[in-house]
């Protein structure tokens, strides 16, 4: 971050954010019955913030990010191959459940991210300080997953699910100024 007024700061902002996305089976253990894919997503671009000083080395940041960002994860196609085991709640043996369909990835969005900050005053150019963020994903949904068949226990079943791609987070940080 670069200082351009003592309470306005401009800069870029580097992220790295996981999640997990699970399929939950039930009525089953939501323990040791559940899969899914881990996403991983990089993100880059141009920050702003501003400063509200509320005692000699506390205050509070406002402050927003425009993010280009980048997912490791691809489209796949389920081919009932995928074996899923799972094991019913009442201890009967494991069953196999076989999926179908198709997962679609945006592998390339744009997040809109404004966030407050609650910091101490270290010094003159650092901080640390109690982050809360919300991304703002331009171009939900990021991920579909369309099972267009699984097999479980002699039935057929349908299901889509959407992941936005918006999310919240807490951080706790240290933010070094030059």
């Amino acid at each position: 971050m670069k200082n351009s007024t003592s309470k306005l700061s401009f800069g870029v902002d580097l992220s790295y954010h996981r999640f997990d996305i699970n399929t939950r089976y039930i009525p089953l253990d939501p323990e040791s019955n559940s899969g899914g894919v881990r996403s991983n997503y990089w993100s880059l671009g141009p920050k702003i913030s501003y400063d509200v000083q509320f005692l000699p080395k506390f205050g509070l940041n406002l402050g927003t990010s425009f993010l280009f960002s980048l997912t490791n994860n691809e489209e796949y196609t389920y081919q009932g191959g995928e074996l899923q085991i799972v094991r019913l709640g009442n201890g009967e043996p494991r069953v196999p459940v076989k999926l179908g369909g198709n997962r679609f990835i945006e592998e390339f969005t744009f997040v809109l991210r404004p966030e407050l900050s609650l910091f101490y005053q270290l010094s003159n150019k650092s901080r640390i300080s109690i982050t809360s963020q919300w991304g703002l994903d331009l171009r939900e949904p990021s991920i579909v997953i369309d099972l267009n068949r699984i097999e479980f226990e002699n039935q057929t079943y349908q299901n889509k699910y959407f992941f936005s791609g918006n999310y919240f987070s807490a951080l706790l940080g240290y933010r070094y100024s030059f």
